[in-house]
């Protein structure tokens, strides 16, 4: 190994290293706060290692704080619940959706295809409000259900798209192999399509639970 490509690779160790640091940093402070005391984090102590160290904030979390009757335990499984049921019916439909994009000529294909990408472009800050008020007056609000059908309806767009970059990769030649043998289409998508995109349905899945379930922490008092 030679002396260039030695240094290149310290180099190239020493810059990761460092990103890991800069990355890690605010999770390592985050901890070191949360086992600190309310005196302890307003002495302006900027160690990272608590002088005294205490799991109060834990059990506060844990225990004391609630809302409406309901503390942190009861806001998590109902979080759990509402994102992995809404994460499962989303990304199901949105790979259908993505397939059909990907490999069919419809009529209309074009128009779905641009109000999907428009999606993108929304926040969904902005509709909150008057979604909201929508559903209180209809008498919808502090439900579930309506919860997890919301979440779909955000997942849905954002995953379809996803998808029909996914699908695009996948070699037409695979499909027609299918067919000769006899296969239906809908075979094809469930024995053939579905299984090469298991990495791709995981991203995807993980991307639409963790949007969730940021929203739902985002709505919390």
């Amino acid at each position: 190994m030679t002396i260039k490509r030695v240094a290149s690779r310290t180099g190239l160790y020493v810059l990761v290293s460092l990103v890991s640091i800069i990355i890690i940093f605010p999770f390592i402070i985050m901890i070191s706060y949360s086992l600190r005391s309310t005196q302890d984090i307003f002495a302006m102590d900027f160690g990272l290692i608590p002088k005294h160290p205490t799991l109060a904030a834990y059990k506060n979390a844990l225990t004391n704080y609630k809302f409406s009757g309901y503390g942190f335990g009861r806001w998590s499984l109902n979080s759990i619940w509402v994102c992995g049921i809404a994460t499962f019916i989303a990304i199901f439909f949105s790979a259908m959706l993505g397939y059909a994009i990907s490999r069919f000529k419809f009529t209309g294909k074009k128009v779905l295809w641009f109000m999907i990408f428009l999606t993108q472009t929304i926040p969904w800050i902005i509709i909150l409000v008057p979604y909201y008020m929508t559903v209180s007056k209809i008498g919808l609000s502090n439900n579930l259900w309506v919860l997890m059908l919301t979440y779909c309806a955000v997942f849905l767009p954002t995953s379809a798209w996803l998808f029909v970059g996914f699908f695009n990769n996948i070699p037409m030649e695979v499909e027609e192999a299918a067919k000769i043998d006899g296969c239906s289409q809908w075979g094809i998508f469930f024995r053939i399509i579905i299984p090469l995109s298991l990495s791709s349905i995981s991203a995807i899945a993980l991307v639409s639970f963790v949007t969730g379930w940021g929203i739902s922490c985002s709505l919390r008092p």
